[in-house]
């Protein structure tokens, strides 16, 4: 099961020193590869450089939840609240 789906955001793991990319960055999936392995195509925007796409596997990844989805289950809890 694929961890992300297209235009999720993601974080890395770890380090990808060949591609000047840091653990903790963030980047959005830009496609999915499912053989040999699943992979995911992710575009970087480091500060001061152009846009980054590395060809990564699931464990160099974790999902980051963005603002709609935090607002959406915040809404949620205070309607269960409320009721």
């Amino acid at each position: 099961m694929p961890i992300a789906l297209l235009n999720t955001t993601v974080r890395l793991t770890h380090d990808v020193p060949e591609l000047w990319l840091h653990r903790g960055e963030v980047g959005v999936v830009r496609s999915i590869w499912l053989s040999p392995a699943d992979c995911y195509e992710v575009e970087f925007r480091p500060a001061g450089q152009c846009g980054v796409r590395a060809l990564l596997k699931a464990e160099a990844l974790q999902p980051v939840e963005t603002a709609p989805t935090a607002v959406v289950r915040e809404r949620t809890a205070m309607e269960r609240k409320s009721t």
